[in-house]
């Protein structure tokens, strides 16, 4: 069931801080830049499939510990081991006897074309957020490559460090991110598409999640300075 969020008053109004007002104040404002017409939106469902999870966060420990019986790392389990194991992060276009989940896909496959999405051809990527950097860049007439962000077709690792430098990179951290958001927003508050308070609560939330990272002691921090 699909429905609308409103705000209920004498006139009720759409709610505005919520995903599916976002985008659809995303498509009108698309629209109206003459840009496009249509915009197609859905999400892009990743997982993985563990056998065990298991974490605990207290004062004095911090841990967790996931498991999958087709991990590499059990190829030396002695209790049950076939030998077929997925090697790290290959795991995308494995066939069976490595994939022993090859009929779990399936009918999540199967239950989507049930639901008219056509697999096949069907591939979603960034809406929203993305959507509007794109816009803003075509508003602008930006150009990436000129302003250093590609393509490349060479290996950036085997580059001098000098010319490294000059690639810009993305936040590597959810605080730098933050940081750039606030920094950086203004293209998605065009058309009114992202209400400025929802802006500013992502921040508040999200600074909220970064101090109580910041309170708990990192293992690694155990294995550079424990010793000192």
């Amino acid at each position: 069931m699909i429905g609308d969020v409103f705000v209920i008053d004498e006139t009720p109004i759409p709610f505005n801080q919520y995903p599916r007002a976002v985008a659809n104040a995303a498509e009108e404002y698309m629209k109206s830049t003459g840009i496009a017409d249509e915009m197609r939106i859905g999400p892009e469902f990743e997982f993985y499939v563990f056998d065990h999870v298991s974490y605990e966060i207290k004062p004095n420990l911090s841990r967790f510990r996931i498991d999958a019986e087709q991990a590499e790392w059990n190829s030396g389990n002695e209790e049950q081991n076939l030998g077929y194991k997925v090697p790290l992060k290959e795991g995308y276009h494995m066939t069976p006897p490595m994939d022993v989940l090859y009929n779990l896909r399936s009918e999540i496959c199967m239950l989507l074309e049930e639901r008219n999405v056509p697999v096949k051809y069907h591939h979603h990527e960034v809406g929203g957020p993305g959507q509007l950097a794109g816009l803003d860049g075509i508003e602008q007439k930006l150009d990436p490559t000129e302003l250093g962000y590609g393509p490349y077709d060479i290996n950036l690792y085997n580059l001098p460090k000098e010319e490294q430098a000059k690639i810009k990179p993305l936040p590597f951290s959810l605080e730098q991110a933050l940081d750039a958001l606030e920094k950086d927003h203004e293209f998605l508050l065009k058309g009114g598409v992202f209400p400025k308070r929802l802006i500013e609560i992502w921040l508040e939330r999200k600074r909220e999640q970064v101090k109580k990272f910041n309170q708990y002691a990192h293992p690694m921090e155990f294995a550079l300075y424990y010793d000192l």
